[in-house]
């Protein structure tokens, strides 16, 4: 592989919804697909904190052949 398919992610987002300080809501799930790591966010925030943990964490790993 060329690398490509380890930095790809789906993204599943619930019904957006606008907070009390009317800036939409994210909330939802993510997965990595490379290592199938997955994780709920409640947050913009905390969903792209997942996205930079596993791409920081995939960069100094070697590949792990799907397992």
């Amino acid at each position: 592989m060329d690398g490509r398919g380890r930095t790809a992610f789906v993204v599943w987002l619930d019904a957006l919804s606008e907070g009390s300080a009317g800036a939409p809501e994210y909330r939802g799930r993510v997965e990595h697909l490379a290592s199938s790591t997955r994780e709920v966010f409640a947050s913009k925030e905390e969903l792209l904190a997942f996205i930079e943990r596993t791409l920081l964490s995939r960069g100094t790993d070697e590949p792990s052949n799907g397992n």
